[in-house]
């Protein structure tokens, strides 16, 4: 029994002990976690530091890469398709532009092409009466917004080959309107874009674009192809320093290079932001148009004009380059688009009346030409006044045609109401006919006259009276060219040599670098309407070679004066002139364009700006 309760106690103490020692341990637990360190405060203090530090190390990447200043000194310049603006200024569209500010930004907005628009243009737009132009002919009723291209581009009614007013923007004029900054490579880039690892290098590059170190910069971009080969940011830099590089070596090779690079990120690139896509687009316009590539130029604004389909001045320019491609009639139905949708645009409608003026439709020309002549860029383009005012002459509104040139002539654009040239150079006489004695070159004349016999013989050797001239370098049937702006056409002088060589002796005639020397085979019913010649510094002898029983009259300002066969007359064809010939059988008549007497040696050999 004893040794029963002795093994009981054991047993009860054992037990007792284990709870005790559970009991203490629990204890041990519960104050270890009601215990607080002492370095509480310290270690919050380090994690707000650390929040702090991430909070201000996000706010400048965020800073860097998607906020960009405004610039608060000088404001670049920029080009628009009328003229010179400053990239503060607004630049006309059809609803003016807003500019919201809000703590010193900025807001960005899309690029405008718009042509400028009249004074009047903008009363009306005040008055919430928008000024619709004098169309004759109406748009179809669902105006499209973008013509469509043609296999075939339809030509000119006359068939020859056109060339419309020079309005097209270069390179540099339409990149500074989408970016008057002009650093499309610090356009915003994305977390998820595909040149952000690359940022650092394509900044650089960009630097040496600015600093024109091209050649760095092409070998820093052409580093980040090596790991990107679809880059975008990289391809557009390389783009541009081929561009400044063709542009510095005038090398047309590099310049195709840098177009179809160009066309890599505006066209075939899948990884390129809208926002590059369009600035690439834009600079591929410049170069293709400089480059005299015109199908390029339209392929790439009839992307821009998909991208951003409200922009007037993507339009304007598409069917300038239209016009530029000889595609008369898609420029047409563009201009009538957008005269439809845009009708105050004064830019367009004038190029419609001058498409109309091509037509012969001068009813139709005269009142979109007098309109668009209401723009800024329009009425100091002395072609502008040319159309309209022939068109009012054809029309037999003489008086208004001379009112209209006079009003050119008080904005400086023409020296006269009849003399309308526009290259011109101050302090040279001024009159529509010249006695042979005051051109300084009267011996030259005089040996014109005397060699007739054998200027005619040898032409006779490369004329058929029924065809006209044979094998003439330019396969003109009409026309035998024997200098042009200061050279010798080496084929035609080959088969004319004696003629070439009386000509090479008249120096000024052979070295006139704004002449031509030619001979015209003159159909039996002849009319050459008024026109005027582009510049002051040459004058023009007048020589018929074979003149059948019929009359060749000349008319020069306001005298007509009719030409005797093998006497030279001499005219300022500068000033507004008409030819009329009329006889039983085809004539000849050599013109001989030579140096002004007044102009300087040195203007002569001057190279031209």
């Amino acid at each position: 029994m004893a040794s029963k309760r002795k093994i009981g106690r054991e047993m009860e103490d054992s037990t007792n002990g284990r709870t005790d020692s559970t009991h203490s341990r629990e204890h041990v637990r519960s104050k270890r976690r009601l215990r607080v360190p002492q370095d509480t405060s310290t270690n919050l203090k380090w994690i707000g530091f650390i929040l702090v530090l991430s909070l201000a190390i996000l706010g400048l990447i965020y800073y860097y890469n998607y906020y960009q200043p405004s610039p608060k000194t000088s404001t670049p310049k920029q080009r628009t398709s009328q003229g010179t603006v400053n990239s503060t200024s607004k630049v006309p569209s059809k609803k003016p532009q807003k500019t919201e500010k809000s703590e010193g930004k900025t807001k960005s907005s899309k690029p405008d092409l718009s042509p400028k628009k009249s004074k009047e243009g903008e009363k009306s737009k005040s008055d919430k009466k928008p000024q619709k132009a004098p169309a004759t002919k109406k748009p179809q009723t669902e105006t499209k917004s973008k013509t469509s291209k043609s296999k075939t581009p339809p030509q000119s009614q006359s068939g020859t080959n056109f060339r419309g007013p020079d309005l097209e923007l270069s390179p540099e004029e339409v990149a500074a309107i989408f970016n008057p900054q002009g650093r499309a490579l610090h356009y915003p880039i994305k977390p998820s874009d595909a040149d952000r690892p690359y940022m650092m290098d394509l900044l650089n590059g960009d630097k040496f674009l600015v600093d024109g170190e091209y050649s760095k910069a092409l070998e820093t971009f052409n580093g980040v192809l090596k790991r990107l080969g679809q880059s975008p940011r990289a391809l557009l830099g390389k783009a541009m320093a081929l561009e400044n590089i063709a542009e510095k070596r005038k090398n047309s090779k590099v310049l195709d290079n840098a177009i179809e690079f160009y066309r890599k990120v505006g066209v075939e690139s899948f990884l390129a932001p809208e926002e590059i896509k369009e600035y690439a687009l834009i600079r591929l316009v410049g170069c293709a148009q400089k480059s005299g590539k015109h199908e390029i130029s339209i392929d790439a604004l009839e992307r821009l004009f998909e991208i951003d389909p409200k922009n007037d001045g993507y339009a304007v320019q598409l069917g300038l380059a239209y016009m530029k491609s000889n595609r008369l009639l898609e420029a047409k139905e563009q201009f009538l688009n957008i005269t439809a949708q845009w009708p105050d645009n004064t830019f367009a409608i004038a190029n419609l009346g001058y498409l109309y003026y091509v037509e012969k439709d001068y009813s139709s020309a005269v009142p979109l030409l007098l309109l668009g002549l209401e723009n800024e860029h329009v009425k100091m383009n002395h072609m502008f006044y040319e159309y309209a005012g022939e068109a009012l002459s054809k029309l037999d509104r003489k008086d208004e045609a001379h009112a209209l040139y006079t009003k050119a002539v008080n904005l400086k654009i023409f020296p006269s109401l009849w003399q309308r040239s526009v290259i011109n150079e101050a302090g040279l006489r001024a009159q529509p006919w010249w006695n042979i004695e005051d051109t300084g070159v009267e011996s030259e004349i005089r040996k014109l006259e005397k060699e007739v016999d054998m200027i005619r013989s040898e032409l006779f050797s490369v004329l058929d009276e029924e065809v006209g001239f044979l094998n003439s370098s330019n396969q003109e049937k009409s026309v035998w060219m024997l200098y042009s702006n200061g050279k010798r056409d080496s084929y035609n002088c080959h088969m004319t040599p004696k003629l070439c060589d009386l000509i090479a002796e008249f120096v000024s005639a052979a070295k006139c670098r704004r002449g031509e020397t030619r001979i015209l085979y003159l159909p039996t019913s002849l009319h050459i309407p008024s026109h005027v010649g582009p510049t002051n510094t040459r004058l023009r002898a007048l020589l018929p070679l074979k003149l059948s029983s019929g009359s060749l009259r000349v008319r020069v300002a306001e005298e007509t004066k009719e030409l005797q066969k093998e006497k030279v007359v001499v005219i300022d064809d500068s000033f507004e002139q008409e030819v009329w010939y009329k006889g039983n059988k085809r004539g000849l008549l050599l013109i001989v364009e030579f140096w002004h007497p007044d102009l300087s040696e040195t203007k002569r050999t001057t190279p031209f700006t």
